[in-house]
């Protein structure tokens, strides 16, 4: 009985290890890191996903002359049963000039080297050798000692044929730079701004994603700008002329320009868009001009008009009330058979103090706007200039000191007067405060409207502060 119960314990033990075998040998051949193909050569898979259409990214800069220079970075793959040898681009709406196309060649990757033996004469293990590589990945945005080879091409009418240098051969993916110049753009308003239109090529297959990057030149301002950013995409046309001559086949090597190739699709203002048709297009429309003046003249019209038009309603509401004033004296005249010589002396003088009490409350708030102004001044210096440990204690401070000025230029008008002239009067010059106080957080609103966002008018403090600092 033993001897039974031992061997089928053998038996179960044995199966047990044959079906770990064969498991472990069946999961090392349906590993991904390597296919086998019908002709026994092994290749790794690939990792573009060459059905879904390019990849386009754009570095648009806007120049103060109105030109616009656009550096286009195109990722694609070839889904087709032929190796892809040229690629049509459209142009929409403007003439391209100074046109520059490179194809670029990304250095193979090794996936799996040979297992190095300890060599007794050097004693040591000699340099590794690869033994397998994998085909680079040109959806990746990832450029590092890559290769330019600069590119022959045909521009007619509005049609960009690109003939690649090296063909892209069945189910691989491949990448191509395009530099050129454009007039049409942007044109200028009245005001002195350039209001732009860009729309991007129309490809001949369905694009998959598409980022753009607007930028200016340094000494330009751009609306639709939250802050500032490090992207300033100079001039390259001198690094891009001599790029691509020479090299043999696959182009030479430059350093910089991979960096410029990899940050193109960031700017000052950053749209994106995805899966787009074959020959559809997107556009970005916004405006940039030399000064703020400029970039803004339109709403800054609109703000003054309308500052004048209720300055205006409050002036004819002035002279309403007043005759008014004169019309209820005839009529108390009238009622009471008061001395025509006193009224006339009480009525205007109260017509008077309402003029008073209305030039006061517009004054007082006036001065508050110029304070607030300062204090946001003050505030950009010490945010600059003052440690920040200090900062706090200082904001701290100043928000005491603000509400106590606050209190006392709204009070003191209204306590003097009332002194003087009557409660009254004094409770009417504190009303008057206020309301032309509600009078400017309206008009400031109604400028947080025509600017778009408050960091339009933020920037335009903030060159105060770097001023008074």
């Amino acid at each position: 009985m033993k001897k039974i119960l031992l061997t089928s314990f053998a038996v179960f033990v044995l199966l047990l290890v044959s079906l770990s075998v064969a498991f472990a040998q069946n999961t090392a051949q349906s590993a991904p890191d390597v296919i086998k193909s019908s002709t026994g050569l092994s290749f790794a898979p690939s990792q573009d996903d060459t059905f879904l259409g390019q990849n386009h990214s754009y570095s648009v800069t806007f120049r103060g002359n109105g030109e616009t220079i656009v550096s286009v970075r195109v990722k694609l793959g070839n889904s087709t049963d032929t190796p892809l040898k040229e690629l049509n681009l459209r142009v929409p709406k403007v003439q391209a000039s100074g046109i520059y196309v490179f194809q670029i060649f990304k250095a193979r990757q090794c996936i799996r080297y040979e297992r190095a033996e300890y060599d007794p004469e050097i004693r040591s293990y000699p340099s590794p050798v690869c033994a397998e590589y994998q085909e680079p990945d040109y959806y990746n945005d990832f450029y590092y000692n890559a290769k330019y080879k600069k590119a022959d091409y045909e521009y007619k009418n509005d049609t960009l044929t690109i003939k690649l240098p090296s063909p892209i051969d069945v189910g691989k993916s491949g990448a191509i730079f395009i530099y050129f110049r454009a007039v049409g753009y942007a044109k200028k308003d009245f005001w002195g701004a350039y209001n732009y239109t860009f729309e991007t090529l129309q490809a001949e297959e369905m694009i998959n994603s598409l980022h753009i990057g607007l930028s200016t030149d340094s000494d330009l301002y751009m609306k639709g700008v939250k802050g500032e950013v490090n992207y300033r995409f100079n001039d390259v046309s001198p690094t891009v002329m001599k790029l691509g001559v020479g090299g043999g086949e696959t182009g030479i090597a430059n350093s910089a320009f991979d960096s410029y190739i990899s940050q193109i699709g960031s700017g000052q203002v950053y749209k994106s868009t995805s899966n787009l048709m074959p020959l559809e297009s997107y556009k970005v429309e916004g405006a940039y001009a030399k000064s703020r003046g400029a970039l803004y003249g339109k709403e800054i019209f609109i703000g003054i008009i309308s500052f004048l038009a209720v300055t205006a309603l409050i002036v004819i509401a002035i002279v309403v009330i007043f005759k008014m004033l004169r019309k209820s004296r005839t009529d108390v005249k009238k009622e009471e058979n008061l001395d025509l010589k006193e009224k006339p002396v009480t009525t205007s003088s109260n017509g008077k103090m309402f003029v008073v009490i209305t030039l006061t409350g517009f004054i007082v708030s006036l001065l508050m706007a110029v304070y607030t102004v300062l204090v946001l001044i003050f505030v950009v210096v010490i945010s600059r200039s003052v440690d920040y440990s200090y900062q706090g204690l200082i904001s701290i401070v100043l928000v005491i000191i603000s509400i106590m000025i606050y209190l006392l230029l709204i009070l003191t008008p209204g306590i003097l007067i009332g002194v003087k002239k009557g409660v009254g009067w004094g409770l009417g010059a504190v009303v008057s405060i206020v309301l032309w106080l509600i009078f400017w957080i309206a008009t400031i609103f109604l400028c947080f409207f025509l600017f778009g966002n408050s960091a339009a008018i933020f920037n335009i403090i903030q060159p105060l502060g770097r001023v008074a600092y």
